[in-house]
């Protein structure tokens, strides 16, 4: 009995480094999952990284370019332009309000003295029909 005993004993011992064995199978898959994991992050960071240095590089030849071009003197420039232009427009839009004073004063007496030659005209009308029937 002995003999059976020993045999059940290393049957479980068996069995559980059986499971030892697959436990330890799955750590080491779920390990080299992560390392792979790790790799490509690690590729997609090196990728970003040299993009970033491509862009900053072009970035300072744009700038490199724009000084060279006097950029602020062109932006400047622009800025006096417009603000001459503002300045222009409200002197345009002042002497258009003080000449439609003007242009409305000159319509005013034009508007009567019409007003007062069809009066007139109406009077001197009236007179000659009134002449003519009696």
């Amino acid at each position: 009995m002995d003999n059976i005993a020993d045999f059940l004993r290393i049957e479980e011992e068996s069995k559980k480094l059986s499971d030892a064995i697959k436990n330890l199978y799955s750590e080491v898959g779920s390990y080299k999952n992560a390392k792979e994991e790790l790799n490509i992050t690690r590729e997609k960071l090196c990728e970003f990284l040299q993009k970033t240095d491509e862009l900053v590089s072009n970035s300072h030849k744009i700038i490199d370019i724009m000084v060279h071009i006097g950029m602020p003197q062109v932006i400047d420039t622009l800025e006096e332009v417009k603000t001459e232009n503002v300045n222009n427009t409200n002197q345009i839009v002042t002497t258009i309000e003080q000449n439609n004073d003007k242009i409305i004063e000159v319509i005013n007496k034009k508007s009567q003295v019409l007003l007062y030659t069809m009066l007139g005209g109406f009077f001197i009308f009236t007179i000659i029909i009134f002449i003519a029937l009696f």
